[in-house]
Formats: C-alpha cells, sequence, structure tokens
C-alpha cells in the first residue's frame, strides 16, 4: 500500500523540534525492520500449516473448473451430433442420386442408338411420310441411290437413315415398329426372319483395302500381320459382330480369329462404321483393312482392294408388312439391278 505524506501546515514545529522527530522516526524504522525480520520468520515456520489448510478451496476450485469443462462438453457434443446427422442425410442423398443417374445412363446404352426424325414408340403401328429405312452402314449408300431412281421415277416418299444402327439395330427398330424397313448386311437368323420378309437386292465381296505401295502378297504374311508380327503396315480394325468380319471366318477362320484376338487386346484401333473405316483408309498412312469392292467404289476412296476375296456380304431389306410393297417391286425392275451393277455390285 502506497506510503501517505503528509504536508506539514504553515504553524510547523521549528528546526529542533524536526530533528527530536527525526529521532523518534529512527527509532520507529528499527522497529519495524525488527516487526518485520520476526513476522517473515513467523510466516515462514507457518507456511506449510498455511499451505495444507488452503489445501480444500484449491480443490473444490478445480472440481468446479472439471465440471465447467464437463459442461461444455456436453453442448458441443449436443450442437455436433445434429451437424453429423445432417452430413451422412446429405451423403445418403449423393449416393442415391450417383446410383440413378448410372441406372439412367445404362439403360440409355442398352436401348442403342435411334434413327433421327423416326417416330416415338408411341407412334408404333401409325403411318409415316416418309417411311423411313435404316440400319447397316454397308447399305446405305446403294440404298440411297435406290432410292433416289425410285423418287424420280415418282414413287412415294422413303427416307434412307444416313447413320448406322447396324443390322441388329434395324431389326429391332423394325421389330418395335419404329421404321418401315431394315437394312441388313449379315445372314438372318430364323426368329430374326419370323413373321417377316427379307428381300436380297445386292451383293459384294469382303476385301482387304489399303493406300500402302506395298503390301504383303500371301496369306501368312497377312495373319502376322494382325497377330502383330512384322510389317510397316498399320492393321484398322472393326468391332466384334461386325458383318463383314462374320463373313470372313466363312471363308477364312484364321484371319476372322486374328482380327478378333487383335480387337479383345486392343492390339490395333478398332473402327464402327463403314464410314470410319473408309476415312482412315483414305488418311492414315500405309493402312489396310476390312472394307467392300462396293465401298470402296461408291466412295471413290484411294485405298485399294487386295486381289484376295476373304468373304463376301449380301444386302437385305427386312420389313414386316405391305408398307414399301412399292419399293420391294421397284427392286425387282430392271432400272434397280441397273443401280446396283453400276455401283459395283452384283444382282444376288
Amino acid at each position: 500500500m502506497p506510503e501517505l505524506v503528509d504536508t506539514p501546515p504553515d504553524d510547523a514545529p521549528s528546526d529542533d523540534a524536526s530533528s527530536d522527530d527525526a529521532s523518534s522516526d529512527d527509532a520507529s524504522s528499527d522497529a519495524s525492520s525488527d516487526a518485520s525480520s520476526d513476522a517473515s520468520s513467523d510466516a515462514s515456520s507457518d507456511a506449510p500449516s498455511d499451505a495444507s489448510s488452503d489445501a480444500p478451496s484449491d480443490t473444490s476450485s478445480d472440481d468446479l473448473a472439471a465440471a465447467h469443462d464437463l459442461a461444455a462438453d456436453g453442448l458441443t457434443a449436443r450442437t455436433t451430433r445434429p451437424s453429423r446427422l445432417r452430413a451422412f442425410l446429405a451423403s445418403l442423398a449423393v449416393l442415391w442420386l450417383g446410383l440413378g443417374a448410372s441406372l439412367a445412363i445404362v439403360t440409355f446404352v442398352e436401348a442403342g442408338p435411334h434413327p433421327p426424325d423416326v417416330e416415338p414408340r408411341a407412334q408404333v403401328g401409325a403411318a409415316r411420310d416418309p417411311r423411313v429405312l435404316a440400319g447397316s452402314g454397308s447399305n446405305t449408300l446403294l440404298t440411297e441411290r435406290l432410292v433416289d431412281t425410285f423418287l424420280a421415277a415418282g414413287g412415294a416418299p422413303i427416307a434412307v437413315e444416313p447413320d448406322s444402327i447396324g443390322s441388329g439395330g434395324g431389326l429391332r427398330a423394325l421389330r418395335d415398329g419404329v421404321i418401315d424397313g431394315a437394312l441388313v448386311s449379315r445372314p438372318l437368323s430364323a426368329s430374326e426372319t419370323e413373321g417377316a420378309r427379307a428381300i436380297p437386292y445386292a451383293r459384294t465381296d469382303v476385301v482387304l483395302a489399303t493406300n500402302a505401295r506395298f503390301v504383303p502378297d500371301d496369306r501368312a504374311a497377312i495373319l502376322a500381320l494382325f497377330s502383330g508380327r512384322g510389317s510397316s503396315l498399320t492393321p484398322l480394325l472393326r468391332e466384334l459382330g461386325d458383318s463383314g468380319v462374320e463373313s470372313v471366318r466363312a471363308v477364312w477362320p484364321e484371319l476372322a480369329d486374328a482380327h478378333e484376338d487383335a480387337v479383345r487386346t486392343q492390339r490395333f484401333e478398332v473402327l464402327y462404321t463403314d464410314d470410319a473405316m473408309a476415312r482412315a483408309l483414305a488418311d492414315v498412312d500405309d493402312a489396310i483393312g476390312l472394307t467392300d469392292r462396293g465401298q470402296l467404289r461408291l466412295r471413290r476412296s484411294p485405298a485399294r482392294a487386295l486381289d484376295v476375296v476373304v468373304g463376301s456380304k449380301v444386302l437385305t431389306l427386312v420389313v414386316r408388312d405391305e408398307r414399301l410393297d412399292d419399293f420391294v417391286r421397284f427392286l425387282a425392275s430392271d432400272a434397280a439391278r441397273a443401280v446396283v451393277v453400276d455401283a459395283g455390285y452384283e444382282v444376288p
């Protein structure tokens, strides 16, 4: 505590009195110092007992602090639980959304591509104008020429879907009633012709074509090429189940097996349409791949066919009713046969 200093009044005592006071102050000072010394020693001796007497109050303070901490932890737990629950529910919602999106994608992929400008499934059985043909890309170019000649002679409108949906895709679309005629370039099974009519209208050779100047000239070298052994040529592949590859299997099964193995092992690039193969044969240096003579001629491809014939395919129109009867009759005419031969195909 700060020392208080009194200010002497105006009638303060004389210097003599001051000196007397000073003497008495010195005495008081000595007494104070002695008392402090005694108090210090007493405090030192009493410290243990004082500490012992204070211990219960310190423990009570610790207990109070611990209780406060427990209460705070309880409050935190109560406020954290709803947050965790909300996070769990949000994660569950994201999981269900992901599963739903995956199911939608799988459903779309399994449904396969559908030709544009085709009536929706709700219109099954309804008349279309123009009537629609769709299916294998191997048929597309020649069929477009035939339809052009048919229309020029006054035939009723027919549209050919330019994008390939494959032979199987065309047959499914016909079965579902969303097109009027399926374009097929492979042999048909008994179930596929049940309740339908198949009209073959052209035939062509399946060949190996290349833009390279120097190519293998024997079967062993060609097999080695597709097996990935030797040669500077770049083989181009078609997808499994392609009609051209299946026709090779009937004529040269070893080549079909080597081709299939190359597709499964992804040894070379796989092309999924006749159009993609035609463009690759024109653009990729020293490329070689399966196509047919008709495609090479109609597309005016710079690639040339090797002398060896590796298969053949017949182009067929499949219908299930009378909607295309006028076009079916046209396909049997001399005018249609002339178009087929001029395009580099044979009449079956």
